[in-house]
């Protein structure tokens, strides 16, 4: 039982801190295209760390999920939890649609 409680609290840091690098991110994305002398380099930099924060958005929904499905079970039954947990997922799901909607916008091909 210890051993969950740690895992699920390091997996609640871990998806707390993703919603800040989602913030984040969206930030940097901006000030990147208001630049507009940027490098090759610069842009390349950009177009990678966009994909790792999709990727980053997906892990975190993908987590969430497992913590509904578990919480749903019926030797456990804590549907407020799974409710929330579900939520959360779906959350975070959007997030990566919208960096990936942008993308499309933008004509980012990566």
């Amino acid at each position: 039982m210890r051993q969950s409680h740690h895992n699920f609290n390091r997996l609640n840091c871990q998806l707390n801190t993703s919603h800040h690098a989602h913030v984040h991110t969206l930030q940097a994305l901006n000030d990147h295209i208001n630049i507009k002398s940027t490098s090759h380099h610069a842009h390349v930099h950009t177009l990678q760390a966009l994909n790792d924060h999709i990727n980053v958005e997906y892990t975190a929904s993908y987590a969430y999920h497992a913590l509904f499905s578990y919480f749903d079970r019926d030797t456990v039954g804590l549907a407020g939890h799974a409710k929330f947990f579900a939520g959360q997922s779906v959350e975070e799901r959007g997030h990566a649609e919208e960096f990936m909607r942008y993308q499309n916008i933008r004509g980012i091909h990566s």
